[in-house]
């Protein structure tokens, strides 16, 4: 009994610090130090009581992921360039296979926490919202236009606490049928809008079409709204910071890459380099990876810039290998799976939710984006439980 006791308490405390980080990124230029002390004790509470009844099949891929991240180390052989990259393969493995077999326990902490989960969304809101009106929030790139970043000063940092804002918003509308959180999608909507992220305003775009059909009473009225909503947003999209993104990263003659690599900002350029330094690796590397830093050592040859392969299927080819990302695939289809099986959920918010993933990891990176990671599974609980048959007070 006490023992239960003390595992419900640290799994409130869990939750607890996983929802601090939109509102500690927000401000992490400014006391990083707080990030990384929240992160440190949200991973050995993940560690400590994650596991007390772990299933077998979930066993085996935590024993792969610790050989792949032990080959991965060995054949890093030098200092690493990002030393974040030590935590963030394991983390994201063992996050979604916790979330995937501890889902009551969340649903149990959003309703006993109902106020905790409501502030954090509400001072985010509050807080965003205000820093619009505050010059240092903008910063002037890719060719003098104008983007929003907050505190963060960046949309790399404050669009995935967008993200996360939005998930934690959907999942409160659905499970406690209060429609009024859907207002909680405008202000991270329009934010990553104002940041000019052409994959961050895609993900944000697909969120706010999933809150809108939940918003919307009968299928027939989405399907009838839809496109006159979407002509309204593609116009105020076009108009925002994104439309200069556009702008600026569309191929001219006096472009520094071929027309590919200029509206890929290069991806289809390193991407190519680093499936070259996969195919040409021997087969335990395939299989184990090359170690952290091979990515950015391909990509400085390829584009004298030290950068992560941002896309998280080459990225895990070349640093952990087909096993590396053979286990990173099982966690996130895992964490699909809690939808995906469910007859009840329709299939349109099922697959945009996979888009979501998807579109993230292929031309962005997902779980090196720490508020990304962590948004997904409360996207995927906050639709599946759209379609309990109970309202919960």
């Amino acid at each position: 009994m006490l023992k239960d006791l003390k595992n419900q308490s640290l799994n409130s405390l869990f939750f607890c610090l996983i929802l601090l980080f939109p509102l500690s990124t927000l401000f992490q230029i400014y006391i990083s130090w707080a990030n990384r002390l929240l992160f440190a004790a949200v991973f050995a509470l993940l560690i400590f009581v994650g596991y007390n009844k772990i299933k077998i099949r979930y066993l085996i891929i935590i024993l792969l992921t610790s050989l792949v991240y032990f080959f991965t180390l060995i054949y890093t052989g030098e200092m690493l360039y990002n030393i974040n990259e030590l935590f963030y393969f394991p983390f994201a493995i063992l996050y979604l296979l916790y979330m995937n077999s501890n889902s009551n326990r969340v649903k149990s902490f959003i309703v006993k926490e109902k106020n905790y989960v409501d502030f954090t969304i509400f001072l985010w809101t509050f807080l965003v919202g205000v820093s619009f009106l505050i010059p240092s929030s903008y910063t002037y790139e890719w060719g003098g236009s104008r983007y929003f970043g907050s505190f963060c000063r960046t949309t790399w940092r404050l669009s995935p606490t967008c993200i996360f804002i939005m998930s934690l918003s959907i999942l409160n509308m659905n499970l406690f049928h209060n429609k009024k959180y859907f207002l909680y999608l405008i202000i991270p909507f329009v934010s990553v809008a104002a940041g000019g992220s052409r994959t961050y305003i895609m993900i944000s775009l697909v969120m706010f079409l999933i809150g809108w059909f939940f918003l919307m009473p009968t299928r027939k009225t989405f399907y009838q709204s839809l496109i006159p909503l979407l002509i309204l947003l593609c116009i105020f999209l076009l108009s925002s910071s994104l439309g200069d993104k556009i702008s600026a990263t569309s191929y001219t003659e006096d472009s520094y890459f071929d027309f590919w690599g200029t509206v890929t900002n290069g991806r289809s350029i390193f991407w190519l380099a680093d499936l070259k330094a996969f195919i040409n690796a021997d087969l335990i590397h395939k299989l184990v990876g090359q170690g952290f830093n091979t990515v950015y050592n391909v990509n400085w040859v390829a584009m004298k810039s030290l950068i992560w392969a941002h896309n998280d299927f080459i990225q895990c080819l070349v640093s952990h290998g087909i096993i590396g990302l053979f286990v990173y695939l099982y966690a996130v289809i895992s964490t699909f799976n809690l939808i995906r099986t469910d007859k009840n959920v329709n299939w349109l918010p099922k697959y945009l939710a996979l888009f979501i993933w998807c579109f993230n990891a292929m031309f962005n990176m997902f779980y090196t984006y720490f508020c990304s990671i962590l948004a997904f599974p409360f996207l995927i609980l906050g639709i599946k439980w759209y379609y309990l048959h109970f309202i919960i007070a």
